[in-house]
């Protein structure tokens, strides 16, 4: 019995057959024998698992297959002219490797044996040997440290090992020189195929992968390029992702015993210069190896006091809000109390620094001296900002600068706070280059630093820009969404050669926000303005974070992507993680992503940094009308998923688009129309409250009908210039309620616990306002 299947294109109506008549197509034969078992059973029992594993081969035009009632099968798989059938040949027999577990055992014992009937085996010269690292599970190439190595080449290595084990089931030794009989993968030593890709990588992190008879070189300019350039081999030449940096989650790739070398010829280069993720919510665990892996350089703290292999670009010493990190107020209040902040005539232990207070910088740089000693690897020190706008308001504080060119800046111009802190930054970093002339200062744009000074900053200051109140609905060059938050990105570039983008992508990825598009167009006009270092805040994998990479894991990844290569084909790249990670549900999985894309754009209503993830499924999801949708596209995706990863995380969608789906048909809205009063002025205490429109009872988020359990009596009134609104909170314990607590290093935070928080907002414009207090 013979069948045939034709794999062929269809233009017009036209089966198109250019070339197949044109002499013997390459072919490779597929041969076994299924003993006492009919032609009909040889089909259903050995012909269908293996052909389903050829059908999507690359270069396939067509398979025919025989079987007769001795048992015996043989398929044919006729491949295009100029085809490399070494690889197809690979390609096949991971194939049957595939599908070994579904065959008889009779016809797993007898084997199945593989045969190309093509001279093409040895395309432009090569052999098996040139390309072959692994066949059926056992190493027949080596790994190259010509020189030793550095700490980061050592590990690139290693690296390269673990994962092709991994992979393959096989692992390849370690060698220091390159062998004649085998496949080599040669791992840095400083060596880069031509002087064209020495040129074209310059100083930067990039790398170049190349192929010379039996060696292969995997090497950037500098170890950290070989590092990254490791990854993308493995990328290039298997399916392997990594997705997020949960290790149980995280990676996903296939089964290929017989490992052939795919691409051994290719180049990169960053169009940025540094890309680190602050990660936040709790301590790292494998965060920083999974950037290293997705062509990260900047990771934080990371390699500041002792050498680390993932060759850290820019490691820090202290973090975040750090300014007060050495002037503390547990130390220094009770004897220096003039050190700190004077708010109403009294200094408290809250908010910056008293600028204007010269005996602080005796201490001050005594501390930070003796910090970086203890981190002698450091390339920069965090002198952020307090996370506060809380300033110093003695009179001292409060006096107009006077400018070297006689411009005064009063305390009520918005440059005057940055003035004053950047003055004091400014003679900070004089004092700080005599004695660590290699160590930056990084500092927030932020708050009260948010716009640029008045007059130059040091050129040992670097400038992390934080765009805070940003809608990332839209580009940072949207004027009418984010035209304040342009304005002083603009005026920094122009201020300092060393800023860095520091976003808040990752704050709201509780739900899988698509800024893919909005990440490439703020990179490229970052670019424009000659900004090319790239950093956002993103919860870790782990802990109470997890649910933020289930959903937005795809965004993390092509950001890593898009902040490489500003350039990159944004469709391409989430058509790569979708099909990576999903496999067999890729195309279920597309809709769902798909229909959240499209819903996202279609709304011109705004995204902050604190957007709730239910919040945004219930308007992106449920109120679109495209529950059902959804729902379907994931129980799709749910059947059809093979690999245990993609199981797992499709089983994590699902549970958490039910969740949003429940609380989003028992949530409650409320519209009312709030009354003009005209008269005297608005106080809390004032008899116009009584005619204000009084908001319904708070009511539990998602459950319909329970009331919240502490009452708040809510009031509107406007007078055609302003919004008031009053708060009457209750509670039966009131004595017992207590102000949100302070920070270990006695700063402000922003107000948690007992607390009333509130947005007003248009969705029209994007302009909103957050508020809270507590008690």
């Amino acid at each position: 019995m013979k069948r045939v299947l034709l794999l062929a294109a269809a233009v017009f109506g036209i089966i198109v057959l250019s070339g197949w008549m044109c002499g013997k197509q390459p072919s490779i034969s597929v041969t076994t024998t299924y003993p006492g078992a009919g032609a009909e059973k040889v089909i259903a029992a050995v012909a269908a698992p293996i052909e389903a594993e050829m059908n999507g081969l690359d270069n396939l035009l067509y398979l025919s297959s025989e079987s007769n009632d001795g048992g015996k099968y043989r398929l044919t798989l006729q491949f295009r002219h100029g085809t490399d059938m070494a690889l197809a040949k690979v390609d096949v027999m991971n194939g049957i490797k595939r599908a070994e577990a579904s065959l008889p055992e009779e016809v797993r014992m007898l084997g199945i044996h593989v045969a190309s009937d093509s001279p093409e085996d040895e395309k432009d010269g090569r052999t098996d040997q040139d390309r072959i690292l692994t066949r059926d599970g056992i190493p027949v190439a080596q790994i190259v440290l010509e020189k030793g190595g550095d700490l980061t080449e050592q590990y690139a290595a290693k690296e390269l090992q673990f994962w092709l084990k991994k992979i393959t089931g096989a692992e390849l030794p370690i060698a220091h020189t390159v062998a004649a009989d085998r496949l080599n993968l040669v791992v840095g030593g400083g060596w880069i195929h031509s002087p064209e890709d020495v040129i074209a990588i310059g100083e930067t992190d990039g790398f170049a992968v190349r192929q010379e008879d039996n060696v292969i070189r995997i090497s950037g300019n500098r170890s950290k390029g070989t590092l990254h350039g490791i990854y993308a081999f493995l990328e290039e030449n298997t399916d392997i992702i990594w997705l997020r940096p949960d290790p149980t989650v995280g990676t996903v790739y296939s089964n290929i015993p017989t490992l052939a070398v795919k691409n051994a010829s290719f180049r990169s280069v960053p169009t940025s210069r540094l890309r680190g993720i602050g990660f936040t919510m709790h301590s790292m665990r494998t965060e920083p190896e999974w950037a290293a892996r997705n062509r990260m350089n900047a990771h934080s703290r990371i390699g500041s006091n002792k050498p680390s292999p993932l060759a850290n670009d820019y490691p820090t010493a202290g973090g975040g809000h750090g300014l007060r990190m050495f002037l503390h107020p547990k130390e220094y209040f009770a004897t220096n109390p003039d050190f700190f902040v004077m708010k109403d005539g009294k200094r408290i232990t809250t908010g910056q620094l008293c600028f204007t207070n010269r005996k602080i910088f005796t201490p001050y740089m005594k501390n930070l001296r003796e910090h970086l000693n203890r981190n002698p690897l450091a390339k920069g020190v965090n002198l952020s900002c307090e996370d506060s706008w809380t300033v110093c308001d003695c009179p001292p504080c409060l006096k107009p600068i006077k400018l070297k060119d006689g411009t005064v800046i009063r305390n009520n111009d918005p440059r005057f706070r940055s003035a004053q802190y950047f003055r004091f930054l400014n003679e900070v970093a004089i004092l700080l280059k005599r004695t660590h002339p290699d160590v930056t200062i990084l500092t927030y744009a932020y708050y009260c630093t948010a716009v640029a000074p008045p007059f130059p900053i040091e050129d040992n200051i670097r400038i992390q820009f934080c765009p805070y109140d940003k809608d990332n609905k839209k580009p940072l060059r949207d004027l009418d969404r984010n035209g304040g938050v342009t304005k002083r990105l603009t005026e920094w570039a122009k201020a300092s050669p060393m800023v860095w983008l520091r976003e808040y992508y990752g704050c709201a990825a509780g739900f899988p926000r698509p800024l893919e598009e909005v990440l490439q167009d703020d990179f490229r006009f970052c670019r424009e303005l000659g900004v090319i270092d790239l950093n956002t805040e993103w919860p870790v994998d782990h802990s109470s974070s997890i649910g933020v990479w289930d959903n937005s894991a795809i965004t993390a990844w092509c950001m890593a992507r898009l902040w490489w290569d500003c350039d990159a084909d944004i469709s391409a790249l989430r058509d790569q993680f979708i099909t990576r990670v999903y496999r067999e549900a890729a195309p279920a999985m597309k809709r769902y992503y798909g229909t959240i894309r499209k819903n996202w754009y279609a709304s011109d209503y705004p995204s902050i940094y604190m957007d709730q993830g239910q919040t945004m499924a219930q308007m992106y999801l449920f109120e679109a009308g495209d529950e059902e949708a959804c729902r379907a596209a994931l129980e799709e995706a749910g059947k059809l998923a093979q690999h245990p990863v993609s199981r797992e995380l499709i089983r994590r969608h699902r549970e958490q688009f039910e969740s949003w789906m429940s609380v989003a048909r028992n949530n409650n809205r409320v519209s009312q129309r709030v009354p003009f009063f005209a008269g005297a002025e608005i106080k809390p205490d004032a008899l116009c409250w009584q005619s204000a429109v009084k908001l319904p009872p708070f009511q539990v988020h998602g459950k319909k009908g329970e009331t919240a359990k502490f009452r708040t009596d809510v009031r509107v009134l406007h007078d055609m210039k302003n919004l008031y609104i009053r708060f009457d909170n209750f509670a039966d314990d009131a004595e017992k309620l207590v102000p949100s607590k302070l920070k270990a290093d006695g700063g402000e935070t922003f107000p948690r616990g007992d607390i009333m928080e509130f947005f007003a907002g248009d969705s029209r414009t994007g302009v909103y306002y957050q508020f809270a207090f507590d008690v």
